[in-house]
């Protein structure tokens, strides 16, 4: 996901609940969207498309509370 904070997140994801929650809630939908893509159903662009969507919502969750700790930890 953020490949410049993967220890950072490794490192959070065992103490943070909601952290953990929404990595897991993001990895469920990556997992989803590549199953429908797989079949790709008549009515799945749409749908995928709303999925995507969500999975992005989260990821700039994600970005927005790691970002700050990472700058606090190096001091930027």
């Amino acid at each position: 996901m953020f490949h410049e904070f993967h220890d950072l997140t490794s490192e959070l994801k065992a103490s943070d609940r909601y952290l953990h929650a929404l990595s897991g809630r993001r990895g469920m939908l990556d997992q989803t969207i590549g199953s429908m893509e797989v079949r790709m159903e008549p009515a799945a662009s749409d749908e995928i498309r709303v999925l995507n969507n969500k999975k992005r919502a989260i990821k700039a969750e994600l970005y927005s509370l790691l970002l700050p700790i990472s700058l606090a930890r190096t001091g930027s």
